[in-house]
């Protein structure tokens, strides 16, 4: 099985399969209440500030998870060896201007729920 169509980010995962999903669900689950806590705590401050630490905060939990299930516990998850300005493999620049751009298209939502849970 093969991520986004090309073994250079992710790799064949072979067994990783069924294990893949849990990884990424907890990331991503995380990350979400990353755009929550950023929206709610910085309500006031511009888009382009809240996705930065966004940004930065996801990747931060990207690398946490990188280090522990692909170097750690080695299940090759993804690796992001071969992206320029990469660390350990498990981060790059490229990605952490994604998580901008998804936080901005995610921040508003956040920011509902926010409002309608508060």
């Amino acid at each position: 099985m093969l991520c986004a169509g090309s073994d250079r980010i992710c790799g064949d995962r072979g067994d990783m399969a069924g294990v893949y999903p849990l990884v990424n669900g907890d990331r991503g689950g995380i990350c979400f209440i990353i755009f929550s806590l950023v929206a709610e705590r910085l309500r006031e401050k511009n888009i382009f500030i809240k996705a930065a630490v966004c940004a930065l905060g996801v990747t931060v939990v990207e690398f946490l998870f990188g280090v522990l299930f692909n170097i750690i516990l080695g299940m090759r998850v993804w690796d992001y060896s071969h992206m320029p300005l990469n660390i350990l493999g498990q981060v790059c620049p490229l990605f952490t201007l994604l998580w901008g751009g998804i936080a901005i298209a995610f921040l508003p939502l956040a920011e509902v729920i926010n409002q309608d849970y508060a």
